[in-house]
């Protein structure tokens, strides 16, 4: 069993056209050339373009429709991951042919994003989505082969971005591929399960729901023994959007600061709920028998509960929930996306399942930035946080992508918090809850692949 975390460690979608088209280039892609991907001076003769299904679709697509050929040569050689050794559970490989707990989100000022082999339509869905394959990687010997990876691009975004994530839920649990149990660690289990956190086990000692261990271990990865986050990535040419690298710990997660508020715990950081329309809509009561309100404008839909018929046809809920959000009042009323459960903090009372006394209402917070949120007038302790005291400001750097695959290793020691949240003296990596990509202002276009946990081989553990 390892001493308490309290303090920190320091650390040393495609047409049948573009099908075809992908085929023949991957073809012409594995003729082309002398040497293998690792020699800067190979470079593959150009075929039909990567982004191809994108070019189809114009205008939804990448900022001027640049055509995309792919990794033109790798600037570093197929050794790069020499020497290192990985984490047991990769946060996300593609070989599975699936992105498989990697959800995506943006700012709703553009209704372009799509991830997968397929362009632009009405009908994707971006949660696990399908990967894309590419020959521009390395394969084994230095040479070119086929990879299945994430493509995600988008845009253009002109308020804070976007971004592609993945909560630890089971990631080290044996139904994710580990070896915890869905609590604290025993002697006998690997050094990456969590340890015993006070906070938790002395609420289910004050009459907690014991449900709320399961729940919090199970979001959970105890990464000490390891090094920092590598992962191989490349940008498409219209990317303009800058990449972060961006972890989430116990003590900035907004959802572990919703079990703790459950348990009856004071949360280590505030959450607050928004009720207005980021979209650019507005935010208009449903008609068709909908009684709650949707960011939509009548002016260029005619019936939003014909819109979202069509969407839950189609099997895609999600989607329609992300292009037209809940707004006003029942947007408080909605649950928790993350436990799929009334949230009571944001609720009004006119919540069937969770009643409150919230209400969506302007709020000016200190910085004399005014938005509408979830609060109750008449109680101090439901008004937004101001940014000195709110969740969500992880452990977080920028990283330039090149247009060619490229291995990034990020050590943990260079990760910092943005500043916009409250703030932390270290990173807690006892307790690494998420993992996410981020993006600001701009279009995005970006591949990615083998995202895992690193440290140098022979590291022992403890240093």
């Amino acid at each position: 069993m390892r001493e308490s975390s309290a303090r920190p460690r320091p650390r040393a979608a495609v047409l049948e056209g573009a099908a075809l088209g992908l085929i023949a280039s991957l073809v012409a892609f594995g003729f082309a050339g002398c040497g293998g991907v690792g020699d800067e001076s190979f470079v593959p003769a150009r075929g039909v373009p990567v982004n191809q299904a994108d070019l189809a679709s114009a205008p939804y697509c990448v900022g001027t429709c640049t055509p995309d050929y792919g990794s033109q040569r790798i600037d570093i050689d197929c050794t790069a991951e020499a020497g290192l050794e990985f984490f047991p559970v990769d946060v996300f490989n593609g070989d599975t042919g699936v992105v498989t707990g990697f959800y995506a989100y943006n700012d709703g000022s553009s209704e372009f994003m799509v991830a997968g082999p397929t362009g632009y339509q009405t009908t994707l869905d971006n949660y696990g989505p399908p990967t894309v394959a590419v020959d521009d990687r390395c394969g084994e010997n230095g040479e070119r082969a086929p990879n299945q990876v994430h493509h995600i691009r988008g845009g253009l975004f002109r308020e804070w971005g976007g971004g592609i994530g993945r909560r630890l839920v089971d990631f080290v649990t044996a139904s994710g591929g580990g070896a915890c149990a869905a609590g604290p660690s025993r002697p006998e289990d690997p050094g990456y399960c969590p340890d015993a956190d006070p906070r938790i086990e002395d609420a289910i000692a004050n009459g907690a729901n014991p449900a709320l261990r399961g729940q919090f271990y199970g979001m959970t990865a105890d990464l000490r023994d390891w090094e920092g986050i590598s992962f191989w990535a490349r940008q498409g040419p219209n990317n303009t959007g800058g990449i972060r690298v961006y972890l989430g710990d116990r003590q900035l997660d907004e959802d572990i600061a919703y079990l703790e508020a459950g348990a009856g715990l004071e949360p280590l950081c505030g959450r607050s709920r928004a009720c207005s329309c980021r979209n650019h809509k507005p935010c208009t009561p449903g008609d068709g028998g909908l009684v709650q309100s949707f960011c939509w404008d009548p002016n260029e839909i005619e019936s939003i509960a014909a819109v979202r018929q069509e969407y839950l046809a189609r099997g895609e809920q999600t989607l329609f929930e992300l292009r037209y959000p809940l707004c006003g009042a029942s947007a408080c009323d909605d649950q928790n996306d993350a436990f799929q459960a009334p949230d009571p903090v944001f609720a009004t009372a006119a919540n069937p399942t969770s009643p409150g006394t919230a209400e969506c209402l302007p709020y000016k917070l200190t910085n004399d930035l005014e938005d509408s949120f979830c609060y109750d007038r008449d109680n101090p302790a439901t008004y937004p946080p101001d940014g000195p005291d709110s969740c969500g400001d992880g452990w977080a750097k920028g990283v330039a992508l090149s247009t060619d695959w490229q291995l990034y290793k990020v050590p943990f020691t260079e990760l910092r918090q943005e500043g916009f949240g409250k703030e932390f003296s270290y990173l807690d990596l006892s307790k690494i809850t998420l993992v996410r990509f981020t993006w600001s202002q701009g279009w995005v276009d970006v591949w990615l692949d083998d995202v895992r946990f690193y440290r140098q081989a022979g590291t022992p553990a403890g240093e």
